[in-house]
């Protein structure tokens, strides 16, 4: 019997400038080696997605938020091929949901390719775009961009173009633990923008003082230098502990992985709760990861950041 049809999405890390990229910092967003994969089950009937992780069956325009999603990639798909798309596809996630991973834009990624196995990245990008505008409405486009093309991308939010990719010489070794659920994007967002307004001098300095980390780490990266890569994470940490977007529990978790061999860890994404990051070495992470289940991680992955296309 022929294996079905499929097709992955990278989920995706911001290695070091989140928030400080909304104020027109470059951030570092890095592709994992892990995401979320779709396959073709059955090629008749109308259109639908099976997501055993949600316990649902998904239809465009059924009146969910993923039911729109898949309306507007299906439109896009119309439009490039010239019918719609059919039959019956399956999500599987390999890393945690709403967790600031890049879940939502890596489904996109995969039923894109799943539904046009023949396409390339333009259309892939077109069709991940418009599912990422329902689920986020003016989303930047880095986690898609980044699920797309794979590796590690320099982000900076109105550049021309905003996402430019990045040479490492080789992929990191990461652990991503999910140290609590993740808090409300928007509502941490706001949060800086409250201490900004409050301390517009002192909280510019820091943004910009974090765009500078942000740069040494391309530094690092090109260089191949982990261990300095990671203490710019640890740095880059504490500016975001600053920012009033991080945890106790974040904050014990980065101690836990230092502690126990890892180079450098920080909170991922929004902060308010979600995932850290830590960058370790082999020899180190079985260490790392017991550290971080001990201080409480719901869940501890062992991946790769920086990885290349998805394959198909």
């Amino acid at each position: 019997m022929p294996t079905p049809p499929s097709a992955s999405g990278y989920a995706k890390v911001i290695l070091l400038g989140e928030h400080a990229v909304v104020y027109g910092q470059p951030a570092l967003a890095a592709a994992l080696s892990l995401g979320v994969r779709a396959e073709r089950v059955a090629n008749d009937g109308a259109l639908r997605v099976e997501v055993p992780a949600w316990s649902v069956t998904a239809r465009p325009e059924d009146g969910t938020r993923l039911g729109e999603a898949l309306a507007a990639m299906a439109a896009v798909v119309e439009r490039h091929a010239g019918e719609p798309p059919e039959g019956l596809l399956r999500v599987t996630f390999e890393v945690p949901i709403g967790a600031g991973l890049g879940s939502s834009a890596a489904m996109a990624v995969a039923l894109a390719r799943v539904m046009r196995p023949e396409a390339g990245d333009a259309f892939v990008l077109e069709a991940a775009a418009a599912s990422e505008r329902v689920f986020h409405g003016n989303p930047s486009g880095v986690d898609h961009t980044t699920s797309t093309v794979g590796g590690i991308l320099r982000f900076t939010r109105g550049g021309d173009p905003p996402c430019e990719p990045l040479t490492a010489l080789a992929p990191l070794p990461l652990l991503i633990a999910q140290m609590e659920p993740g808090a409300d994007t928007g509502e941490m967002v706001a949060g800086v923008r409250a201490r900004l307004d409050r301390e517009p001098e002192i909280v510019t300095q820091l943004l910009e003082w974090m765009g500078a980390l942000t740069r040494h780490a391309e530094s690092a990266l090109s260089h191949g230098d982990a261990p300095r890569l990671g203490e710019l994470m640890d740095l880059a940490h504490g500016a975001l502990v600053s920012l009033g977007v991080s945890t106790a529990a974040l904050d014990r978790g980065c101690h836990a992985a230092r502690r126990a061999g890892a180079w450098g860890a920080k909170l991922t994404g929004a902060g308010g709760g979600g995932c850290l990051i830590v960058l370790a070495p082999e020899a180190s992470q079985a260490a790392v990861a017991a550290a971080l289940e001990a201080e409480g991680a719901m869940r501890v992955l062992t991946t790769w950041a920086g990885a290349g296309r998805p394959s198909t």
